[in-house]
């Protein structure tokens, strides 16, 4: 193996642990809309408090999924779970917007 081998090894598993980094951090993102949603609906609904801030947490979470989700090579797999959370999430935010309306 010569050296130039060795770096080209090298940043093809960089590449692979980014790219793997980064669907994470879109999941992570994709989770903690979701989860914004269930805390603006306690907010909301047993609480009786404002919950505006975290809908629009929510909603920038879901935001910035979409802006990174498109953009990586996955399994299918990953794939369907990140369209199954993002569709989720999509659908928690239109269920607090139109109960606000």
């Amino acid at each position: 193996m010569s050296d130039q081998d060795s770096i080209e090894e090298r940043v093809a598993r960089l590449l692979r642990l980014g790219e793997g980094t980064a669907v994470d951090f879109v999941l992570t993102e994709l989770t903690t809309g979701i989860i914004s949603c269930k805390i603006a609906r306690t907010r909301r609904d047993k609480l009786g408090l404002d919950y505006t801030f975290t809908l629009q947490q929510a909603q920038l979470a879901l935001y910035t999924a979409e802006k990174f989700m498109w953009r990586f090579r996955m399994k299918h797999p990953e794939f369907d779970q990140m369209t199954a959370l993002a569709e989720r999430l999509r659908m928690e935010l239109d269920s607090l917007k139109h109960s606000k309306e």
